[in-house]
């Protein structure tokens, strides 16, 4: 005759597979999230080895807004595993799902969440990467100090200074892709904080490739640290120079 088991025994067998989820569930979502960050890395990271192939045909320059509204993802086409863009496409405000039929994905981050229904991603591919801000001349040359359209032969600071780095609701092929300080801090303390729960894209950290093409996980303040220690404030100062930080790829 088969013993059965008392309501007590299940009651301890229940417990039992209850403290062992308890305890592995976090641990399986801390897996999958870094899992989704590490996907995310390879992403920028891949488009750091496209805009390499694109400065060896194109006077060793990064991608750049040079005329039209061309957008830096645009130019990459061809070089980072999608066809060639056509002319007409290249030259439209974003890529429409209309009439585009390529694939997106090295430009999506997993972890970032879907973008908002709105009108203006009604027919649009979600961009999560934008290009550090490069300015030669006027008043913002001491807080734009990125890679956008320079010469590699110009960043005197490639293993230190920022490249590429995330950020949320940008519609692929828009011209909407130069990225500063001022502008990751705003957005990391102030929209995107709401809209991720915390500080960062992953976590308190957000991922940043460098011109030199690796990429390093950091918080927004690890960022503005300079190269004597010090940080630049901007709270008190949103116009703050960025000499001598991981923004300043000229230090």
């Amino acid at each position: 005759m088969k013993k059965k088991f008392s309501l007590v025994e299940l009651l301890v067998v229940i417990a039992v597979i209850a403290i062992l989820a308890s305890l592995l569930l976090p641990q399986l979502a801390r897996v999958r999230s870094e899992a989704r960050r590490v996907i995310c890395m390879s992403n920028l990271k891949q488009i750091g080895i496209s805009s390499f192939s694109f400065s060896g045909d194109n006077d060793h320059k990064f991608p750049g807004i040079y005329s039209g509204g061309v957008s830096y993802d645009d130019h990459l086409s061809g070089y980072d595993g999608r066809e060639t863009l056509t002319d007409t496409e290249r030259s439209a405000s974003y890529l429409s799902s209309d009439t585009y039929q390529g694939s997106a994905d090295l430009y999506t981050c997993p972890t970032n969440p879907a973008t908002p229904d709105h009108p203006f991603f009604n027919d649009a591919f979600p961009r999560d990467y934008v290009i550090s801000q490069w300015v030669s001349t006027g008043g913002n040359r001491h807080r734009r100090r990125g890679v956008h359209g320079r010469k590699m032969t110009e960043i005197s600071s490639p293993s230190s200074g920022i490249a590429f780095t995330e950020r949320l609701y940008v519609r692929l092929g828009g011209a909407d892709d130069k990225y500063y300080a001022k502008g990751q801090y705003q957005k990391l303390t102030g929209v995107e904080f709401d809209i991720l729960g915390n500080s960062g894209h992953h976590g308190a950290k957000t991922n940043y490739l460098m011109a030199d093409g690796h990429a390093d996980p950091m918080t927004i303040f690890q960022t503005l640290q300079k190269s004597d220690g010090t940080f630049i404030d901007l709270d008190s100062n949103p116009n703050s120079a960025v000499y001598g930080t991981y923004w300043d790829t000229m230090k």
